[in-house]
């Protein structure tokens, strides 16, 4: 009989001692039992570093790595894909939890086709900041193999659309194609799991996707107006936009639908970003706020993806009227009527954040 494969599980822990037995404990359960589990301590203050190495003392496959400095949750998993030595590479974070028969399952699927890369779908579970569930929902793409590089090509851009390619947690990778071409996690305070994943679609030939929730994403402290604010976040989020746009121009793929796709999402991010330059954190007053629109209603990037998109919802309709006609007042308006909902009506926010 043929040897299981190695598969090496990665795992950033920082303060996450009330929920890291629990993650830790659904991987080990896997019915796939030829795992190594690689815990990366990022100098937590808590006593996450005691519980990762009380589980190596008492499963041989369990690596408990302490690291002298804090240096985020994506430094810390490049630390974990230094250390991994198995065919297969996947991920996950301290305070989520895996399907028993998932890891198994993507193996399968990978082996019998020769994959290089698996994806499966997640069940989202958003707490308000009382830590109360108020809203949960599986994100499922089809049970399909894309055994081509155009159809997995092709498949990329329908993940992204669901929501499901910009995660690591919910992917088997091959460790060979991450070490060979160099690909690691940036030192971003967000989205380095996605430009990840941008870096790593350029290398794949063949795809599989498993029509099953493997992964559960429990999204705490979604208040983010309050706490978690991010001065980078446009920023950053118009980079993800781009760097999608420039991965379908390179793969001479950008038609009518990537463009759909990619302004919708431009224009989610966007209607964030008004509200969150009301916050008093970002220093931006009304003038300033103006002077973001204008730059926005002028933006390459908004002009080619988002002026002609076909919005999918009211809201984004809405916004792209606003932004063609450069009403920087209405504008203005809707970032302030958006920050005062997020600000009084939190459960409705978290509710409508998770339809995305």
């Amino acid at each position: 009989m043929k040897e299981k494969p190695l598969v090496s599980v990665v795992i950033p822990v920082y303060n996450a001692e009330a929920y890291l037995k629990e993650s830790i404990a659904s991987v080990l359960s896997q019915s796939y039992e030829a795992l190594e589990v690689i815990l990366v301590d990022d100098c937590s203050a808590d006593g996450s570093l005691g519980i990762c190495h009380a589980f190596a003392e008492q499963d041989h496959r369990v690596l408990a790595v302490a690291l002298e400095e804090n240096l985020g949750a994506g430094r810390a998993r490049n630390e974990g894909i230094r250390r991994a030595s198995g065919k297969y590479l996947t991920f996950a974070d301290a305070d989520d939890a895996i399907d028993a028969r998932i890891i198994e399952r993507a193996v399968e699927l990978a082996e019998d086709h020769e994959l290089d890369w698996v994806v499966w779908g997640i069940r989202e579970e958003c707490y308000d900041p009382r830590g109360e569930l108020v809203c949960e929902r599986n994100l499922l793409p089809e049970d399909r193999c894309y055994p081509m590089a155009l159809q997995a090509r092709q498949a990329v851009i329908t993940l992204e659309e669901q929501t499901l390619f910009g995660y690591q947690w919910n992917k088997l990778y091959l460790t060979s194609i991450v070490w060979e071409r160099g690909i690691l996690f940036e030192d971003t305070i967000l989205y380095e799991d996605f430009f990840f994943n941008v870096a790593y679609a350029r290398e794949v030939q063949r795809l599989g996707t498993l029509s099953l929730a493997g992964y559960c994403y429990k999204k705490r402290n979604q208040d983010s107006v309050t706490a978690g604010f991010v001065k980078e976040y446009f920023t950053l989020s118009r980079r993800r936009v781009q760097e999608m746009w420039d991965l379908y121009k390179e793969w001479k793929m950008l038609g009518r639908r990537e463009k759909d796709i990619l302004g919708n999402i431009y224009l989610r991010y966007t209607m964030s970003a008004l509200a969150r330059n009301c916050d008093p954190r970002s220093g931006m007053d009304g003038r300033a706020r103006g002077a973001w629109i204008r730059k926005r209603c002028k933006d390459p990037l908004y002009l080619e993806a988002a002026a002609g998109c076909r919005p999918r919802r009211k809201e984004y309709g809405l916004t792209r009227f606003l932004l063609n006609r450069r009403w920087i007042l209405a504008l203005r308006g809707l970032g302030r009527a958006l920050y005062i909902l997020q600000r009084g009506c939190k459960t409705l926010f978290v509710k409508e954040k998770s339809k995305g």
